[in-house]
């Protein structure tokens, strides 16, 4: 392996090389400290040429939200890849590259209107629907568009379903809605299906090419004679051990026999097939620790602290379902024995192996990661900070939004214990108790209860003046600070699954799981969807969706609401809390906006304290009488309410510390 050339992060090699021969030679250096990729675009471009020969009829169009990576489209669209867009972003970044509109199929269901006034500017004409409020709003914005019917054809089994989120039934709806089309003088070229992103059952093709067949007729007979599209969507494999010979011949099979050659143009959105096997994650050993196993007396459990994680790149093993391996850089010899691998953030959810078995590795030793291209990058966010602590006295957190009060009362005792055995040990300098986070944030919360608890436990274990008490409260500020506002841009009528005679109403708005709502997965939040507006209309069976093409971003799967508009707004409230930091960009859509609101009188105050110390806090609270909060709406940011209110409670001996 010789490097003949580098160029910003391009490295060209001379002679056969292997991703961990490089990375080894990366490490090996001496500079490289943080998590790394290495992408192999000769897979890339092997993987594109296995498939066209494998299936010389499908045009592969790139799934974009799979790996954004600029270098990874680049090189696709010079193979002559087209590309499947589901935001504005997405198609600004493919047509940035010098793709032409012809190659992109804007492939979203429920998309936003003002991303549909996008691509008809910039001349994305292909895009599918599943709704008549689709067909309504693209008869709104885009009348000219060349329309594709996506339908539901899901697979027994695979990592990621869509078909509940997008697809309309092909025997129930999609006749319905052709003729629909046809009334409002749309142009309704093709059908298309997805059977869900990781599939691992191949007749689900054939079944959809079958499908399509019969809404190719229906669509004819609905007046539509231009149908000349059929898009098979993803699903397809991307390991580095998979093939697609298997699914191809399958899929070959049934074009022959449905779609005889000539007669149409077929496509496909392949993602994870050119972006996964390509990229390879190296990641630090920066900590460990040992415990005792749960499963065997007599052995330890090691638990590796490394320096990505699920908020990082190993967002994959939440997202989609992925089932990780990690391999040591260097082999040393030791025995496998039952370990654990754990990201470097602060939250006990940031876990990427709760079970595996490893050779026993230091501080400083590598693990890699292969066939990570896929769904990692574009949804990683930068959350926590990690210094290292000095250690001066004993801490304890008795988790994230803790309903236990009787928990801190045990927490102090035991440090008390842990004082004693410290000074007995020659530690001198014990000074600090930290008793953590966990307190309630929420706009009904209240912290008496639990500040009498953690009082009277200081009073009896913690005299005043023995030592400097702090806590770490996050929610607490911050949660009920934040009220979010988000739009709905798409809706669908559904048959009810829980009662025949009721119809059940998906709602898309603007932001989800990959954003805001991120909060739904890593903090169980419970969170509830208000109507900004009431409308009087009665509660319905209901369900919220965020923007992105995943099933898996779904708000609130079962709420009753009342009967909303394209262009209704929602609110949710206390949203301060494990939202932002989390949130990301995927598939092209952003992370919402802050307007922060603050009282006149308390903005004067605010002016003078840059940066505000503990006195000239107590100087502004005599200063200030709060206001009554401010409730803001805008578009389409979220507002921020911020005001003093006075502190109830005689929690003076803690001090207060943020992360």
């Amino acid at each position: 392996m010789k490097v003949v050339e580098e160029e910003q992060l391009i490295t060209v090699m001379d002679g056969p090389w292997s991703p961990t021969g490089l990375i080894r030679e990366i490490v090996d250096s001496g500079t490289q400290e943080d998590p790394f990729y290495v992408m192999d675009l000769g897979k890339v471009v092997a993987r594109y040429h296995r498939w066209k020969e494998l299936m010389p009829r499908v045009e592969p169009f790139y799934a974009v939200k799979c790996n954004d990576d600029k270098l990874l489209v680049s090189t696709l669209a010079a193979l002559g890849a087209g590309f499947d867009c589901a935001s504005k972003v997405e198609i600004q970044l493919v047509t940035s590259i010098g793709v032409a509109p012809e190659r992109i199929i804007f492939a979203n269901p429920a998309k936003m209107a003002s991303h549909i006034r996008y691509a008809s500017a910039v001349g994305v004409d292909v895009m599918t629907f599943d709704s008549e409020t689709e067909l309504m709003k693209i008869k709104q914005f885009m009348p000219h568009a060349q329309l594709v019917i996506r339908i539901r054809c899901d697979a027994v089994a695979a990592q990621c379903p869509l078909g509940i989120k997008f697809g309309c039934d092909p025997v129930t709806e999609a006749p319905r809605l052709l003729k629909l089309a046809a009334v409002l003088g749309l142009d309704v070229v093709g059908v298309s299906f997805h059977v869900g992103s990781g599939a691992s059952e191949t007749a689900v093709y054939a079944r959809g090419i079958a499908l399509a067949r019969t809404l190719f007729r229906a669509a004819r007979d609905a007046g539509h004679a231009r149908m000349q599209l059929l898009d098979i969507g993803g699903g397809f494999p991307g390991g580095r051990h998979d093939d697609i010979c298997e699914v191809a011949e399958v899929i070959n099979l049934a074009l022959e026999e449905h779609f005889p050659l000539g007669s149409v143009r077929v496509i496909a959105e392949p993602g994870r097939y050119f972006a996964a096997a390509a990229y390879t994650l190296a990641a630090m050993v920066h900590a460990k620790r040992e415990v005792a196993s749960k499963d065997c007396d007599s052995e330890t459990h090691t638990m590796y602290f490394i320096n990505d994680g699920v908020y990082g790149s190993f967002n994959c093993v939440l997202y989609d379902h992925q089932q990780v391996v990690a391999e040591p850089l260097n082999d040393n010899g030791s025995p496998l024995s039952p370990s654990s691998v754990w990201g470097p953030t602060c939250d006990g959810l940031d876990c990427v192996l709760p079970h595996v078995r490893l050779p026993t590795l230091n501080i400083g030793d590598w693990l890699v990661f292969r066939d990570m291209g896929a769904y990692t990058l574009p949804v990683a966010s930068a959350f926590n900070g990690f210094p290292v602590p000095t250690v001066v006295g004993v801490s304890f957190h008795v988790g994230s939004g803790a309903s236990e009060t009787a928990v801190y009362a045990r927490g102090i005792a035991l440090a008390r214990t842990l004082f004693r055995a410290a000074r007995d040990a020659g530690h001198a300098r014990m000074q600090l108790l930290d008793i953590g986070g966990g307190f309630p944030g929420g706009r009904h919360d209240d912290i008496c209860e639990v500040a009498e608890v953690i009082n009277l436990a200081l009073e009896e274990h913690f005299p005043l003046g023995s030592v400097r008490v702090i806590a770490e409260p996050g929610r607490y500020f911050a949660a009920a600070a934040y009220t979010l506002a988000a739009m709905v841009h798409a809706k669908r009528e559904v048959a009810s699954k829980d009662c025949d005679s009721e119809t059940h109403t998906m709602y898309f708005i603007n932001d989800g799981v990959y954003g805001s709502f991120n909060c739904v997965l890593y903090d169980h939040q419970q969170v509830v969807a208000e109507p900004l507006n009431d409308n009087g209309s009665p509660l319905s069976p209901s369900s919220v969706w965020g923007p992105t093409c995943d099933g898996l971003d779904c708000v609130l799967p079962h709420v009753r609401l009342p009967t909303l508009n394209i262009g209704d707004w929602l609110v949710f409230r206390d949203m301060g809390a494990y939202t932002l930091p989390v949130a990301s960009a995927f598939n092209g859509f952003p992370v919402p906006t802050v307007r922060t609101v603050v009282d006149a009188r308390l903005a004067c105050v605010l002016k003078e304290l840059r940066p505000l110390t503990a006195s000239q806090f107590a100087a502004m609270r005599s200063q200030v009488t709060p206001a009554t909060p401010l409730h803001t709406h805008t578009r389409p940011q979220y507002t921020s309410v911020e005001h003093v209110n006075n502190i109830k409670y005689n929690v003076a001996k803690i001090e207060v510390t943020t992360n």
